[in-house]
């Protein structure tokens, strides 16, 4: 931003006791020169203005009267002073105000009560005239930026949406096929297993799909949240279904309670199981023969639903990028467990978007907790988002 040191036309000043044929001297030495300051001991006491000074100057009896008399006499000693640091003002803000009229008008510019030089009116208002023009030019193209983003957003979500259902159509297809030929009685062992194989693989893919898909449409701010009246230990029973074989394949113990004071809840009990999966198959997929614990209790007016395990755990310096999306604690852990590295960042979206958040804490060897506090009843948030 602009500060009155930047417009200084001209340090020209004189002394108090200069006469007036030394300022006559110094105008007429420097045609451009629309002010001088009359300064002692580095402190401005006033200023001449050219304009003023040949109106009673330029005769020959304001020569006569005023040559050879101190100059303090001819000067403003109410003349407007600007801080050096501060920002430019506007027209509006100058002490006393101002009028085009007062163009040729000029000011003091100081810093700490000490002389630096002196300026104008005139290349004031063009400052700030350029200085709004700027801003204005910055506000178009910040505006055409931001329209530019959500047109990249909407061309990235189509492309997304055909490409998802390109890949889905054939893979859906395999994946079908595959399952026949594992239920077949008609397949011997080895196609049996093979075809299991080509399922689980299947599955993964379509995960990834799904996560990449369902990124995008909570990055952009697409997702919609379908909250609907629910009982929490049938919706926690649920769960345990889908998450017990998860568990088996890496031979985990599987222990999930769910306080029995939770009653019914109001929230989106797809997108909450969500990121409840979420989080569980992580537990599952980096411990083995271990344990993954999963704990829902209700505090007040809020959800706490806490997934720990025994597993490998992580540095400090892991936790720090967990939430980034297409991230992993780091590259060997990818290598060993693969996956997109969408997963928390999806959950940590859909949880802020249902009005909570996820945390996560963890020891290297030893394991990780994640904690997801969300409303017990998010249409109070709804109202509140509404009021507000």
């Amino acid at each position: 931003m602009s500060t009155a040191i930047d417009i200084i036309e001209s340090k020209a000043c004189l002394a108090p006791m200069a006469t007036g044929k030394d300022a006559y001297e110094l105008f007429t030495a420097n045609p451009d020169l629309l002010c001088v300051a009359i300064v002692e001991n580095g402190h401005p006491l006033g200023l001449i203005s050219r304009n003023a000074f040949f109106t009673r100057f330029g005769d020959e009896i304001g020569r006569a009267v005023y040559q050879k008399r101190p100059v303090t006499i001819l000067m403003d000693s109410d003349p407007v002073i600007i801080d050096a640091d501060a920002p430019l003002p506007t027209w509006d803000e100058l002490p006393g105000g101002a009028t085009t009229s007062d163009l040729l008008r000029g000011f003091i510019v100081v810093r700490a009560g000490q002389f630096l030089g002196v300026s104008s009116l005139l290349t004031l208002y063009r400052a700030t005239q350029l200085r709004t023009s700027q801003l204005e030019r910055q506000l178009t193209l910040a505006e055409e930026a931001r329209k530019a983003a959500a047109e990249a957003d909407q061309a990235k979500l189509r492309f997304l949406a055909s490409m998802s259902h390109e890949l889905r159509t054939p893979l859906n297809a395999i994946l079908g096929y595959a399952e026949l030929i594992v239920e077949s009685e008609n397949a011997d062992r080895q196609t049996a297993a093979d075809a299991a194989r080509i399922v689980g693989a299947g599955q993964h893919l379509l995960a990834l799909i799904n996560e990449v898909v369902d990124f995008a449409r909570v990055d952009s701010g697409k997702v919609v949240l379908a909250p609907e009246l629910f009982d929490m230990a049938a919706w926690t029973q649920k769960l345990e279904d889908l998450v017990a074989p998860l568990a088996v394949r890496n031979r985990n113990r599987l222990k999930i309670v769910c306080a029995d004071d939770i009653g019914l809840t109001f929230n989106d009990p797809l997108r909450l199981r969500q990121c409840l999966l979420n989080l569980c198959g992580n537990a599952c997929k980096f411990t083995e023969s271990g344990e993954v614990a999963v704990k829902i209790e209700r505090h007040g007016a809020r959800l706490h639903l806490t997934v720990s395990d025994t597993g490998i755990g992580m540095t400090r310096e892991q936790l720090g990028r967990l939430f980034q999306p297409f991230a992993q604690a780091d590259a060997s852990i990818h290598g060993r467990f693969g996956g997109s590295g969408l997963g928390l960042a999806i959950t940590r979206e859909l949880a802020r978007l249902m009005g909570g958040d996820v945390t996560a804490s963890s020891q290297a060897g030893i394991g990780s907790t994640f904690e997801m506090i969300v409303p017990v009843n998010i249409a109070s948030l709804e109202q509140m988002r509404d009021a507000a």
